[in-house]
């Protein structure tokens, strides 16, 4: 391939191939792209060395990994494209899945996270929307339209099969600034997402949908 349609395509295709990541990383190098080139090959350590700790850490005693902890790495500031300074405040995360019951679709699941979430904050949650991966060729997508910061369900075969990433995550994040009424000193927004992996490290497409999102019309405005 020669031109970044078809390797952006091919990605999409099968995203978990490595070859073509690799082959589109020597590409962005060639033409003058480097930081994007070193992404997608930090991407490969990072999943190497992921598997090596799971690794050693069935190897291990339970009580002593607890007793250690994990090192955080990544800071717990977000800049928005707008230049806005966010801070993640609270952060629970639980196994999707194992709170899915019998008789509850998808769908009502989380419909039900969003519920309960604005009704423990007082505030509409942001739920960011989720990109589907790849799947069988036979299985029609969940199609998942933004609605005021909410995904609107438009299931097609009765969405059989599809799946979301196994972590769903509940961040806090808080701004110094208001969003929208000037005799306030600062905003918040919860927002919700969904990932493979507990965080941290949160899923950079996560990271950057949440740099994206329109922080003064979603965000509520309090006082200290």
């Amino acid at each position: 391939m020669s031109d970044e349609a078809g390797f952006l395509k091919a990605i999409a295709d099968r995203p978990g191939e490595r070859a073509t990541r690799l082959a589109y990383a020597d590409w962005l190098e060639e033409n003058g792209r480097p930081q994007e080139a070193e992404f997608l090959k930090v991407q490969f350590q990072i999943e190497e060395m992921n598997t090596r700790l799971i690794e050693l850490g069935g190897q291990l005693d339970a009580k002593w990994l607890t007793a250690i902890g994990n090192v955080r790495t990544e800071s717990l500031q977000f800049t928005l494209r707008t230049r806005r300074v966010l801070t993640l405040c609270e952060l629970r995360q639980w196994d999707f899945y194992a709170s899915l019951l019998e008789d509850r679709s998808m769908i009502e699941e989380v419909q039900r996270i969003v519920a309960e979430e604005e009704s423990r904050q007082g505030q509409r949650p942001y739920l960011i929307q989720h990109i589907e991966q790849e799947r069988p060729s036979s299985i029609k997508p969940l199609e998942m339209l933004p609605t005021d910061g909410l995904w609107e369900f438009l299931p097609t075969s009765e969405s059989l099969g599809v799946t979301l990433p196994t972590i769903v995550c509940v961040g806090r994040f808080q701004s110094f600034q208001s969003a929208r009424t000037p005799n306030q000193n600062a905003s918040e927004l919860t927002i919700i997402w969904f990932q493979d992996e507990y965080a941290f490290p949160i899923d950079p497409g996560v990271r950057e949908q949440i740099r994206a999102l329109d922080w003064n019309q979603h965000a509520h405005d309090f006082s200290w």
